[in-house]
């Protein structure tokens, strides 16, 4: 919907993470902003509620956004539809070569069960049904007893291996 019945530019709109993803149970409002010449240029996209992405700045001065290369070769002929089918594989696809955050691209690149069991751990903390808080700041520190209580990181392995065919094992470092 709208955030302001008469702004026709700012849109809000939710996201149930996927079953078969790491963010499953999630509910994760978004806010796409049209500038005045849309189709000309692209949207702003950015999350609301906090979502553990390493495409997803966690960063004050640019929380909640997706990076640059998200909307990349823009062209008028993209339609809102197509926007959201793209922002729906982020549930899925990650760009390491894109992160806002290093460290979360190296766990990712390094370590994918404790990314994945950190994605488990903040969905349910922030992103849980019935939380529809707005956050002004978001804060993903956690220690090991906060993901053993939330995850299980096993499984994380399956869920990668479902999507990515890599059938190596890994090993949990906290």
């Amino acid at each position: 919907g709208l955030f302001d019945d008469d702004d026709f530019y700012r849109w809000r709109f939710t996201f149930q993470g996927p079953y078969d993803s790491p963010y499953i149970s999630g509910i994760f409002l978004l806010e796409l902003t049209f500038p005045k010449d849309y189709p000309n240029n692209a949207p702003q996209i950015h999350f609301l509620t906090p979502i553990y992405h390493l495409n997803v700045s966690s960063y004050k001065d640019s929380l909640g956004f997706i990076c640059p290369s998200f909307i990349k070769n823009w062209n008028p002929s993209i339609t809102p539809e197509n926007i959201l089918n793209k922002l729906f594989a982020l549930f899925y696809k990650v760009n390491p070569d894109s992160a806002f955050d290093k460290e979360m691209a190296n766990e990712y690149l390094n370590n994918r069960p404790l990314y994945e069991s950190k994605i488990q751990y903040f969905t349910k903390k922030y992103a849980s049904l019935g939380k529809y808080e707005i956050y002004k700041d978001w804060n993903f520190s956690c220690n090991e007893s906060d993901l053993r209580t939330y995850s299980d990181y096993r499984n994380n392995s399956e869920i990668y291996n479902k999507y990515d065919g890599n059938e190596q094992s890994f090993n949990v470092v906290f």
